[in-house]
């Protein structure tokens, strides 16, 4: 009894370790990095493996949704802000004063726009991971 006993305890200590999953997140060059059980996974392959219900798969399609819009206005601000330097810098007629000052204010707004949709983005994939783990 006492050979069969210890076995056991020993395996049923190292259930937990055996079915643990690890995951970690670094920020790389704008995008994210998830390294799942030492194995380097894309977010769509880690929102595929979530199950369907999930509250971490939810936070991860959204937060996707927040970075990606929150990109398309950056680049969209960046575009116009750059229209409005060059219109500035470069010689015009009198009448065009006013439009660049509207087109600037579009590119300051689209900025404004997207900085807390890209901080909302990642306090979502923040609350995933933790869910996860």
């Amino acid at each position: 009894m006492k050979n069969l006993l210890f076995p056991l305890l020993l395996l049923l200590a190292s259930l937990p370790a055996l079915t643990a999953q690890e995951l970690t997140v670094r920020r790389v060059y704008g995008d994210y990095l998830f390294a799942q059980n030492n194995e380097i996974v894309t977010m769509r392959e880690l929102i595929a493996s979530l199950p369907a219900a999930s509250e971490s798969r939810q936070l991860l399609k959204s937060s996707r949704f927040y970075t990606v819009s929150s990109v398309v206005l950056g680049i969209s601000a960046g575009a116009t802000l750059g229209a409005v330097l060059s219109g500035v810098l470069l010689p015009r007629e009198e009448n065009q004063e006013s439009d660049l000052w509207v087109l600037g204010a579009v590119g300051v707004a689209s900025y404004a726009l997207s900085v807390p949709l890209n901080r909302s983005g990642d306090r979502r994939i923040k609350q995933a991971i933790e869910l996860y783990i």
